[in-house]
């Protein structure tokens, strides 16, 4: 009778020791926007995903950001010019999750030319060509030379 005690409340330890030892559901994460490496022309993107659970906390650069209940998040970020790192982190309890994301802004860049008068027909090549680009930093070229432009993106070309 006391062999029997002792299996059975070996076996029931047992038991207890292994379902508690057996590995937690693992902690789903998603960043489905913007592409990772990806080039965009605006400096606000939308960062989309989701997280398995619901109840988890996000982080976005390290600052809590929300999820709804169904553990999605739609996030808009505003990037600097140039090569932007984005740490995406969910957790909960003891299962964590990060993503990093590069995302370059490159911003677009605006040609305004004044004249010649392009909507009426050219009958000799033009002379100058005048105009402004944005932003002013923007290097200029007409025939593969380049044009000056002034602080306020003014440029002037024979």
């Amino acid at each position: 009778m006391k062999l029997s005690v002792v299996i059975l409340l070996t076996l029931l330890a047992s038991y207890l020791l292994l379902s508690s030892c057996s590995p937690s559901p693992s902690l789903e994460f998603t960043v489905t926007e913007p592409e990772n490496n990806s080039t965009v022309r605006t400096n606000l993107i939308k960062l989309v995903g989701s997280v398995s659970d619901p109840d988890a906390t996000l982080e976005l650069n390290g600052k809590q950001e929300s999820l709804d209940q169904n553990g999605q998040f739609s996030i808009f970020y505003q990037l600097q010019e140039g090569e932007n790192t984005i740490v995406v982190s969910a957790g909960s309890g003891k299962k964590y999750v990060e993503k990093t994301l590069n995302v370059t802004f490159l911003p677009a860049v605006a040609v305004f030319v004044h004249s010649p008068d392009f909507s009426q027909p050219l009958l000799s090549s033009p002379s100058i060509i005048t105009g402004h680009v944005f932003p002013p930093q923007a290097e200029v070229r007409f025939n593969g030379i380049p044009v000056a432009v002034d602080d306020r993106g003014a440029f002037s070309s024979t």
